[in-house]
């Protein structure tokens, strides 16, 4: 048994359980670059009105996979690398659960994400996990990770323990944008709500908060290139924040972004740790008089731009004023694990997390985001089940949009953001473009 699933959980799984005795049930594994995490459900999904907490069977657990892999070789070390080990031994665990409690075999899935996307040995890597747990994990790539990510916001748009949302209805000429950070990476994806099949997606590399944890640690120069060990980076904690705020900007700067979202009505979602955990309790009612923080009493919460600023700039300086050097908040939180040094690396993650989708806001002119507490595992569950669909079979449509038409309005935002780096991005993209010399003039301008 995994050392992971304790008394407490598999008490909770045997509660679950009883309380749908005779009811079918199905599971879904969703092993990502940071967590691991698994979701028992009613085949037969019940209506999102009729969900609780307890609907669902959920358990997930931080083992940062993505420190596994090689830097070098993209490689996992299948037979000697321990948090691989223990990534299938709680998902073996589960499933010896699962079967004895009457899950059918074929009732059980798993989806991988960004660190087996990264990996030089996925087939090695996969083969093993099958071998080991009986259990076939299909590894989604970034649009189709995204895409179903989306069935899950369209499914509960409008649901809320909040009783203010009910009625809350989307439009045919909405579209819902989506910033899911990883551990890895973050995808900013689209969709309209009137055909899901209209979509698009990008990635932004290194932006996932396990990749920026390991920039913060290790770069000790203004030029971002510049690595070093993090037990020797003498950087101090408020001149890294910055350095990481700078390369968050640089990124976003240069990528296009979705032009052809301009003069549309963009309702914006949030996943990811440093998000979720941003948020405020929250509020009273009657079905959470204790206002617990999960996914269902969070979901459809927002954070506006300006708050997100706000709580940047309080955690960046509640950690420059306990620490003073990357290398000593690496060897204290390297060496102590307890309750002080968890809050210590949240409010790193935060630090660093919350910039990405700062940036992302202002790139789309966004006042507010909400937070989609319903990720992938439920995507999973709800496009199976609701709408009958086959992972396998999953296909993408992107918009079309007419080249001309696409540079003329990415020349709109760029002269709005009217930055170098926003300049160069376009001249990389468009050196022969329309705009290409007043591009190079005000870039000139720019550097001067």
């Amino acid at each position: 048994m995994s050392k992971y699933i304790t008394d407490a959980h598999k008490e909770r799984f045997v509660k679950f359980v009883e309380q749908n005795s005779g009811v079918e049930l199905t599971a879904v594994f969703d092993i990502g670059t940071k967590a691991g995490r698994i979701i028992v459900a009613p085949k037969t999904p019940p209506h999102k009105s009729e969900w609780e907490p307890d609907t669902f069977f959920n358990h997930g657990e931080a083992f940062f996979l993505g420190k596994s892999v090689d830097a070098f070789f993209r490689t996992i070390d299948i037979n000697e690398d321990e948090t691989f080990q223990e990534v299938i031994a709680f998902m073996k665990s589960y499933k010896t659960l699962l079967v004895d409690a009457g899950v059918a075999p074929e009732e059980i899935f798993a989806v991988g994400t960004a660190v087996f996307r990264w990996l030089a040995n996925r087939g090695e890597v996969v083969g093993k996990i099958e071998e080991e747990t009986g259990v076939k994990l299909i590894i989604l790539e970034e649009e189709k990770e995204s895409l179903v990510s989306m069935y899950s916001i369209i499914y509960t748009y409008n649901f809320s323990m909040n009783e203010s949302l009910v009625g809350k209805k989307l439009e045919k000429d909405d579209v819902i944008l989506l910033i899911d950070q990883g551990g890895g990476s973050t995808e900013v994806s689209y969709f309209f709500p009137g055909d899901v099949s209209k979509f698009g997606v990008a990635s932004l590399d290194e932006c996932g908060t396990v990749a920026l944890q390991k920039l913060f640690y290790t770069v000790n120069s203004d030029d971002l290139e510049r690595r070093t060990a993090p037990e020797l980076n003498y950087t101090t904690i408020s001149r890294q924040v910055d350095r990481m705020e700078h390369f968050v900007t640089r990124t976003i700067d240069r990528w296009e972004g979705y032009p052809e979202l301009a003069q549309k009505n963009i309702i914006a979602y949030a996943m990811g740790s440093a998000f979720s955990g941003s948020l405020p309790r929250p509020p009273w009612t009657e079905s959470n008089p204790e206002r617990r923080r999960n996914n269902f009493t969070q979901h459809n919460m927002g954070l506006s731009k300006v708050r997100i600023q706000e709580i940047i700039d309080s955690f960046t300086e509640d950690l420059d004023e306990s620490i003073e050097e990357v290398c000593d908040l690496y060897k204290l939180l390297e060496h102590n694990k307890n309750t002080i040094t968890r809050r210590l690396e949240r409010k790193l993650t935060v630090s660093y997390g919350l910039p990405v989708y700062l940036q992302l806001m202002e790139k789309f002119n966004l006042r507010d985001i909400s937070f989609a507490g319903f990720g992938l595992r439920y995507g999973v569950y709800i496009y199976r089940n609701v709408f009958k669909g086959d992972l396998n079979e999953l296909s993408i449509a992107t918009v079309d949009v007419d080249e001309e038409e696409r540079e003329a309005i990415a020349w709109e935002q760029i002269r709005k953001y009217n930055t170098a780096a926003a300049y160069e991005a376009y001249l990389e993209r468009y050196p022969e473009g329309a705009y290409a010399f007043i591009a190079g003039i005000n870039l000139d301008k720019l550097k001067k």
